[in-house]
């Protein structure tokens, strides 16, 4: 229910309409941002860009009432649950297509988020040793973050006069 949804195709508050209470649209806070997060690691996942309207599909996240029954949600990361993203762990996948969900409140809360990611550094503090040098990394990162190549200039050709 970000900017795409229907919700944003109506003014609210108009003079003569009674119109139904906003759920999204407008209310931004951590669990919106936390939409935008997951965009941006849907395409480090997938490696592509998302598409400008992006497809929903079903996701079962934790139910509160009772964890050995998981809710079936609507989400716009059901994809990167597909097998062929199992290089990268299921358990970040599962979070970052809980990020997605089209309810704002269906979005994991910001404290098990933290819980995740403060396990998976511990476990991998050690992993990356001898992986990289910082100097590769610098490498990679001037290589795919800094500026474009300069664009050839084209000879003037030697048969053109200049007055």
């Amino acid at each position: 229910m970000e900017q795409f949804s229907e919700e944003w195709e109506w003014v609210s508050a108009l003079p003569i309409t009674v119109n139904p209470p906003l759920k999204t649209a407008g209310k931004y806070s951590a669990l919106t941002n936390l939409y935008q997060f997951a965009l941006v690691m849907t395409c480090l996942i997938t490696q592509v860009y998302t598409s400008a309207k992006p497809l929903q599909g079903t996701i079962k996240i934790p139910n509160p009432l009772n964890m050995s029954d998981p809710r079936k949600v609507v989400s716009y990361g059901a994809h990167i649950l597909h097998p062929r993203y199992d290089r990268v762990d299921p358990a970040l996948r599962q979070l970052v297509a809980e990020c997605l969900c089209d309810e704002v409140m269906e979005r994991p809360p910001l404290d098990r988020l933290l819980v995740y990611i403060n396990a998976s550094l511990q476990g991998r503090a050690n992993s990356w040793v001898g992986e990289d040098s910082a100097a590769e990394v610098q490498v990679w990162v001037a290589r795919h973050t800094g500026m474009p190549p300069a664009v050839p200039v084209a000879p003037v050709p030697a048969h053109w006069v200049h007055l």
